[in-house]
């Protein structure tokens, strides 16, 4: 004990000035973390906002929201994308898997850009290049010979389906996922096809739904994007409707995401809806807007999720927003569905 205090009685004013430098140092290092943070968000790239043109001047019910809110990210991934467009090979190639031979109608117009058509006597097909889309049917209502047995099991059909897309390059790699999402079987009865169970022995179709996600976040926008095909037992594509949505994606950065208090602020002081739908009627329908605003007495919002939002025109990058649903009362027509869609990103990173 004595030499120790010897020891510091010698030199304590070194090991004073050693405590102070290893002070100083640590501040110094903590500081310019903190600012190498602030650095980084002061570099990302402030986003465009999403294309939702949403509208409305009443202020929606929200205790339901509030009560249930679910805990959200604080931040998530914004991806730079590349929009598909369908070149001629790839649009001859995808008519070729579908038995079409002869050389197709040619057509165009602004909104859907160069359009592919094939018809005869018991198919169509139509192939919209901008926006990368495939609609192709038999009739089978004129032509019910055309299927035949019992419907494969769902399992079978998706992996068959997906070789199908692979064959025609139109299952999107890497961080975009095709998640099936809904199944449902059909048999034909009387001419007509009705909705079944899988347990019905004279089920003809099944019917396959499909919704691309990315980081378990599905992929949404104004416009249904899915991915829809009736098999037969043969696994026959007899009813398809897809669309293949972007041709590169990358990972720009992660941008900090609006907290519970600023979404339930916007939604008191900026009331706003995007969409109304009729979930009874079949296949479910969309509402104008501008026909049903005028109608809607009340509105109740009680959920919100996260899904991430593709525009209707091109678009640079793939951004998160919130949808966030509940029941809209319209004079004269009922309860709909009401929905919006908020941008999830903070303003300050969103330009105006």
């Amino acid at each position: 004990m004595e030499k120790i205090k010897k020891f510091i009685s010698k030199y304590w004013l070194f090991i004073l000035l050693t405590a102070i430098a290893t002070i100083l140092a640590i501040f110094y290092f903590s500081n310019q973390n903190n600012k190498d943070i602030g650095t980084e968000k002061e570099k990302l790239i402030p986003l465009i906002k999403p294309e939702i043109n949403n509208q409305s001047s009443l202020v929606p019910q929200i205790n339901q929201l509030e009560d249930n809110f679910p805990s959200l990210n604080k931040s998530l991934m914004v991806y730079q994308v590349d929009n598909h467009v369908l070149t001629n090979q790839e649009a001859i190639n995808i008519a070729q898997e579908l038995s079409f031979k002869e050389n197709p109608e040619v057509t165009s117009n602004e909104a859907n850009g160069q359009i592919y058509l094939w018809s005869n006597e018991i198919s169509n097909l139509s192939i919209y290049f901008k926006e990368g889309i495939i609609n192709y049917g038999l009739d089978l209502l004129q032509n019910p010979e055309l299927i035949q047995g019992k419907a494969p099991s769902p399992e079978e059909a998706e992996i068959n389906f997906k070789n199908f897309l692979k064959k025609i390059n139109f299952l999107t790699s890497g961080k975009v996922n095709l998640e099936l999402k809904k199944t449902y079987y059909i048999k034909l009865k009387n001419g007509y096809f009705d909705e079944t169970t899988k347990e019905d022995p004279q089920k003809n179709l099944v019917n396959l739904e499909f919704v691309y996600k990315i980081n378990n976040y599905e992929i949404q926008g104004l416009n249904p994007i899915v991915i829809d095909v009736f098999l037969d037992s043969q696994f026959k594509i007899v009813n398809l409707k897809s669309q293949k949505i972007f041709q590169k994606i990358e990972e720009l950065d992660l941008y900090p995401l609006k907290n519970k208090e600023e979404i339930l602020q916007i939604l008191e002081k900026e009331p706003q809806l995007s969409f109304l739908k009729d979930l009874n009627s079949s296949p479910q329908s969309e509402i104008p807007l501008e026909y049903g605003l005028e109608k809607i007495r009340q509105i109740n919002f009680n959920k919100i999720e996260l899904i991430y939002f593709k525009n209707k025109s091109y678009q640079s990058y793939l951004q998160p927003v919130y949808l966030i649903t509940g029941d809209a009362y319209l004079e004269g027509i009922g309860w709909l569905q009401a929905g919006l869609y908020l941008p999830a990103i903070k303003d300050e990173y969103l330009l105006k």
